[in-house]
This record gives C-alpha cells, sequence and structure tokens, in this order.
C-alpha cells in the first residue's frame, strides 16, 4: 500500500513539472539575487542620500525666514504697525509664533507618517489601487483635522503665549505673525504626504530636486516681501516689513506640492486616478505608480511563472481578497509519505 501510494505522488509530480514546461507556456521564474552587504548598503545609501539632502533643504528654508527677521531693525515699522518695536522683540515673536505653530501641526501630521508602511505593503501585495487610496485618505483627513487647530491658530497664539508669562507686546507681535501665516501647514502637509509616498515606492529623488528648487525660492520671496527686493531699486518699495516674513512662510510651503508631483508623474509611466466619493473637489490629485511595481512578497513556488498568465483558480467566480499577499491556489500542498 505504501508503494503504490508513493508511485502515486510520484507521478503526480513528474505530471505537474511537464505541465509547467509544455510548449508555450511562460519561461520559469529566474532564481532571486543573492543578499550581500556590500548591495544592501548601496541600495540604502541611494535611498537615504537624498533624503538627508531634502531634510538640509528644509532646514535651510526654516532658519533664512529667521535669519530675515533678524535682519529688522529698531526704525522698522511695517506695515499694519503703528509704532516700530526692537529688532530683538520682532525676533522673538516670530519664533515664538513658529513654536506654537508646529505643536499646533503635530496632531494632524500623523495620518502621513504611516504612509511608508500602509503604501509599502500596498505594493508589495501588488494593490496599486491600493496604494493610490491610501494617498488620498491620508491627504483628505490631514487636511480636514488641521481645521481646529487653524482655529486655534488665528485667535488664540497671543493668549497661549500671555498663559505662558510672555511679554505682552512680544505675544501681540506673535498673534500678528500667526495669522498671516495662517494657510501654509496645509499645502506643507499634502508635500509630505506626497513625499512618503514616493519614498515607500523607492522615488525620494523628486523632494530633493523641489526642496533644492525651493531653498532659492524662499529666499527671494523673503527678500521681496521683507525688505522690498528688486522693488526696492525700481520704485523705492520697502516691503511689508515684519509680516512680509510671514507672507513669504505661506507661499513657499503652498508652492512645494504641485512641482513635487508633476516632477514624479513625469518620471512614471502610470497614472492612477483614485476619487474618493465623498470629497472629489478636495483631493484633485493624480496618483503617481513607477513604471514597474515591486513583485510579490511572498513569491510562487517552483513549477508557476512569478510573471504572466496564472493557472485557474477553483472557484473562479468567488471574488478574491483584496488584501491577500498571494492567492492560496497558487500554492500547493507538500505531498507526504
Amino acid at each position: 500500500m505504501s508503494t503504490t501510494r508513493t508511485a502515486l505522488l510520484d507521478s503526480q509530480d513528474d505530471n505537474a513539472e511537464t505541465d509547467a514546461t509544455a510548449p508555450g507556456d511562460a519561461a520559469p521564474a529566474e532564481a532571486p539575487p543573492k543578499f550581500t552587504l556590500r548591495g544592501e548598503a548601496w541600495t540604502m545609501f541611494m535611498l537615504g542620500w537624498p533624503m538627508v539632502v531634502s531634510f538640509v533643504c528644509r532646514i535651510g528654508m526654516a532658519s533664512t525666514d529667521t535669519a530675515f527677521v533678524g535682519h529688522l531693525t529698531n526704525a522698522t515699522t511695517g506695515v499694519f504697525f503703528d509704532r516700530p518695536y526692537s529688532g530683538e522683540e520682532y525676533l522673538a515673536a516670530a519664533s515664538l509664533s513658529d513654536m506654537v505653530v508646529n505643536i499646533l501641526i503635530v496632531p494632524p501630521l500623523a495620518f502621513n507618517q504611516v504612509l511608508n508602511a500602509l503604501v509599502g505593503q500596498a505594493l508589495g501585495s501588488d494593490n496599486k489601487k491600493m496604494a493610490g487610496t491610501w494617498l488620498q485618505l491620508s491627504v483628505f483627513f490631514l487636511t480636514t483635522s488641521y481645521l481646529p487647530f487653524m482655529l486655534i491658530q488665528y485667535l488664540f497664539t497671543a493668549d497661549v503665549l500671555k498663559l505662558l508669562g510672555f511679554n505682552h507686546d512680544i505675544c501681540e507681535l506673535a498673534g500678528v505673525y500667526a495669522r498671516w501665516n495662517l494657510f501654509w501647514p496645509i499645502p506643507n502637509g499634502i508635500y509630505q504626504c506626497m513625499r512618503f509616498y514616493f519614498q515607500a515606492q523607492g522615488m525620494p529623488r523628486p523632494a530633493m530636486w523641489n526642496n533644492l528648487a525651493f531653498v532659492l525660492v524662499n529666499a527671494l520671496l523673503n527678500w521681496t516681501f521683507v525688505f522690498g527686493g528688486p522693488l526696492q531699486y525700481a520704485c523705492g518699495w520697502t516691503g511689508f516689513g515684519f509680516i512680509g516674513a510671514a507672507m513669504s512662510l505661506r507661499q513657499a510651503p503652498g508652492s512645494t506640492p504641485e512641482p513635487s508631483q508633476d516632477h514624479a508623474c513625469r518620471r512614471s509611466d502610470v497614472h492612477l486616478g483614485v476619487a474618493l466619493p465623498a470629497a472629489p473637489h478636495v483631493l484633485a490629485v493624480h496618483v503617481c505608480l513607477p513604471p514597474r511595481a515591486p513583485r510579490d512578497l511572498a513569491r510562487p513556488l517552483v513549477g508557476l511563472p512569478a510573471t504572466g498568465p496564472r493557472p485557474p483558480l477553483p472557484g473562479a467566480g468567488a471574488a478574491p481578497h483584496r488584501h491577500a499577499p498571494l492567492p492560496t491556489a497558487w500554492t500547493r500542498p507538500c505531498a507526504r509519505p
């Protein structure tokens, strides 16, 4: 009985190998590349150095805003102020206002911190549409969750600083500064969602080129809005003074998502538009996917092609599970003697 069962199992294995290598079928899967420490380190370096450049550029833009405010003198009255303040008061008010705003934007930014894991999981299971859905859900909930914090920023920044015991004049200046840079956290959050989305696909360079360009754009905007830029020589306009720094802070991050999206889309062959029925007018963006999506996390066993048509699934009329990394019908159980 045992001999007959063993012969039957060997016959089934021979038939499976014959079917897999029959004429007209796809070629067998190539062996995956071997792991090497040097190759892994090189891959991590190529993914990491654009992120380092992007981070340095973001810090540079924030430092540029502070530097221009620090160049305001005691004789600078500025627009919408009835008297001049000292340079120390301008600098302290801008720094305290940025501190309050940076605290307020932390909770909504939680919706883009999870994109690396969720998009990587979706692309690893070859579910491209789900990756785009995660991106748009992140953008939608980040935008809506920041609205109450925007109200706090507009109305209560000065009051919060007064409760902490800061000087009355500095608190009032900080409140004015916070009102004039009210809208930048939302486009900045959208930009970060797109940055994490493309980084999960192994595309960190669009954010790097975008940030390198906007370091110069941000400096030009600060020079123009704070001190008048080239217009001070052409027509004698001396800029908006203190609130000009807040205006430039609002303009530069508000313009960053579009160039980053366009650059990444030009580098991709597939444009997948995924719209949320609840708010299609808010999420009017194109989700770009790389030309070569990652393979499945779980590779099929030998005898089944890694690409090309798959063998028919039993019970094909049933809807497959969207999140399963590998259908169970693509594997065959081990025959035990």
